[in-house]
């Protein structure tokens, strides 16, 4: 009792005696050895021994090491005793997890049933709390979802982390903060599991290229990106593409973002009735990337047309000469009444439903629009004497000022927004708007012709004349040749008619006299050639101011003064040319303004080549062509053909007596 090893000198009969044994392994668990061989079989005595030490199961006989209680006492306290167990007591469970209570360094000891066991691993870390590395990554190893009983500090360890996704990338849902930032571990976990996704850094789901790649692993994983994403019609447009439009979820959500995407969805999708009228519902245009089926089909054809008049131009015929669609559509955009059917075009309810939508309609309703009655019909859609409807309508056109009654045309607010549409509309302003500089200005800004709808004392205005000829300078022919400036001055700091129109310095000085009309004239010249005609004489013999408009329009050299057609140098700056006799610098002439041939030598007028390019740029050049040319079939032809419609008799007068008998000329002139 006092040594137990002695048990080894004690006689074979002493080795058997059961007190004996039992007080020797109380002292020294080990003397089990010594035992006799039927005691080392009682499980009192071998539970005696391993409680002293737990090594002592290795000399217990078998009935013992098959005893769960006794192996669990062992291993309880010693899992090195593991291996001394019966085998079927090894795998179980409750033993395995005994053993590894001792540490990680068990797990080497243990059967290949209980370490190959990710059940078993799991169960092991969540019981010892998943502060073991080792633990952690053996359990993980054999089940991903272990990660979850892992500590949090091995839960953000990208090395651990990726081992938890070797086959389920869900386990990021597991993941620390760090681990949910890192780009790598995230595209690792979306290449298996689209939806980890869901489990990302907020930063990383608003990252295209991982959201791409998780929505083409699961497309369901959409819900996961960011909402930005969900609702990025260029990103949606590249997952339906890169999904082959096969997708029925992407293809749904993208075209419920912009139905326009409708057309890279499979033909399959495309011919489906509840696709297509989520698509025409977010833009009805996507109509036109239906089938030709849905296309007349009314329900469809109404859903888009609800959402986008135009969508009437994708209809097929039999649902454009429809009443209920035509109207639905130009009741949503007026314009839509040109895809309409011509009878539908022509009918009055239609074009009024129209009007009120949009006055731009006006365009569309051909004779209609002068049908006794229907403008009254047509303002009085539009709110003749409503205010607010009246507003509505001059926004839209600002010439269906004219159909207002005198109290609207008197609204200066009302005014306004009509010239701002359209400054032609000042002409249907009340006299009292029309002689508010500040209203002109507004016009003129607009339209620079609408400055003859002013009075003398604006029209002598140098910044009315000035923006109006800017704007168009034809509008120089309403500008009275006496310009004054209306702006204050230096010496008169308060000056000025309290009606600005916005825009210069209060002090600057203006030009006056002859230097005000030049620059108003360089201006309008600059902005429309053609308004050389109506720059006061005293400026046609000006070269800045010609050269300024042949230089916008070429056409107008006519216009400039004899003296100035006969200076040499300003042919050559005009024209291009020196002399007409260089056939390259002729050529360039005429290439941009074909009327320059009427400068050119005889020589270079007589030239094929250079009459062509002239008429083709101006086919009433052919009237500076040589007699020869205006003789040939082919240069007379290609005039002709080159003109407007309208203008092809004017051309044709042009040729030679001969050619003007030709039946073919005077076809292609009248066709």
């Amino acid at each position: 009792a006092q040594n137990g090893e002695t048990l080894e000198h004690a006689s074979w009969a002493l080795r058997g005696d059961r007190e004996v044994v039992l007080a020797a392994v109380s002292q020294h668990g080990l003397a089990l050895r010594h035992a006799s061989p039927e005691l080392r079989e009682q499980v009192e005595v071998v539970a005696a021994a391993v409680a002293q030490d737990p090594l002592a199961l290795h000399h217990s006989g078998q009935g013992p090491r098959h005893d769960k209680a006794v192996v669990l006492a062992a291993v309880a306290l010693d899992g090195a005793a593991l291996p001394y167990a019966a085998d079927l007591v090894q795998v179980d469970h409750e033993v395995g997890l005994a053993c590894l209570a001792h540490g990680s360094k068990n797990l080497r000891i243990l059967p290949p049933g209980l370490s190959h066991s990710g059940a078993f691993l799991a169960e092991a870390l969540r019981a010892s709390g998943g502060q073991d590395r080792e633990l952690v990554m053996a359990a993980v190893l054999q089940d991903p979802s272990a990660i979850e009983f892992a500590a949090p500090e091995f839960q953000n360890e990208r090395f651990v982390m990726f081992a938890a996704l070797t086959s389920d990338g869900m386990m990021l849902r597991h993941g620390g903060p760090d681990v949910r930032r890192d780009r790598e571990v995230v595209l690792a976990a979306v290449k298996l599991r689209g939806r980890a996704l869901q489990f990302a850094d907020e930063e990383l789901r608003r990252d295209r290229e991982l959201a791409l790649v998780a929505v083409l692993q699961d497309e369901t994983s959409l819900e996961c990106c960011a909402e930005e994403l969900r609702n990025d019609a260029h990103f949606l447009a590249q997952a339906v593409t890169q999904s082959g439009g096969e997708s029925r979820f992407l293809v749904w959500a993208a075209v419920h973002v912009k139905g326009q995407i409708l057309q890279l969805a499979s033909q399959e999708l495309r011919a489906e009735p509840a696709f297509v009228l989520a698509a025409v519902g977010e833009d009805g245009d996507a109509l036109r990337h239906t089938s030709f089926v849905l296309r007349g089909d009314r329900d469809v054809v109404l859903a888009a047309v609800s959402n986008a008049g135009s969508a009437l131009q994708h209809a097929e015929p039999a649902l454009r000469r429809d009443a209920g669609v035509v109207r639905t559509a130009v009741a949503q955009d007026g314009l839509a009444l040109f895809f309409a059917d011509q009878e539908l075009r022509r009918d009055r309810e239609t074009a009024l439903i129209a009007l009120a939508s949009n006055g731009g309609a006006a365009d569309f309703i051909g004779s209609l629009w002068e049908a006794p009655g229907f403008l009254e019909d047509a303002m009085q859609a539009n709110g003749g004497r409503d205010r607010k409807l009246v507003l509505a309508v001059v926004r839209k056109d600002g010439l269906l000022l004219r159909l207002a009654v005198p109290d609207m045309r008197a609204d200066k607010e009302v005014v306004l927004a009509a010239i701002m549409q359209c400054g032609m509309a000042l002409q249907y302003a009340s006299e009292e708007l029309r002689a508010d500089r500040g209203v002109v200005a507004v016009a003129v800004a607009q339209a620079g012709l609408a400055l003859q709808f002013a009075p003398d004392m604006l029209r002598h205005d140098f910044d009315l004349a000035l923006a109006a000829v800017q704007q168009d300078g034809m509008a120089l022919e309403f500008v009275e040749s006496e310009l004054r400036s209306s702006r204050p001055t230096s010496d008169d700091p308060s000056g000025g008619d309290g009606g600005g129109d916005g825009g210069g310095d209060g002090g600057e000085p203006r030009p006056e006299g002859l230097a005000a009309r030049r620059e108003v004239a360089l201006a309008a010249v600059r902005s429309n050639g053609l308004a050389l005609r109506f720059v006061w004489e005293a400026l046609h013999h000006d070269h800045e101011v010609v050269l300024a408009a042949v230089r916008q329009n070429g056409s107008v050299l006519d216009l400039a003064a004899e003296e100035l057609l006969d200076d040499e140098t300003f042919l050559e700056a005009a024209v291009g040319l020196s002399g007409g006799e260089d056939r390259e610098a002729v050529l360039d002439a005429v290439q941009r303004r074909g009327a320059a041939l009427r400068f050119a030598s005889a020589v270079a007028r007589g030239d094929r080549e250079v009459v062509v390019v002239a008429v083709a740029n101006d086919p009433m050049a052919l009237r500076y062509a040589s007699d020869e040319l205006r003789d040939d079939k082919e240069v007379v032809l290609a005039a002709i053909r080159r003109a407007a419609p309208k203008h092809r008799g004017e051309v044709f007068v042009l040729a030679s007596e001969r050619l003007r008998q030709d039946v073919d000329l005077v076809v292609e002139s009248i066709s």
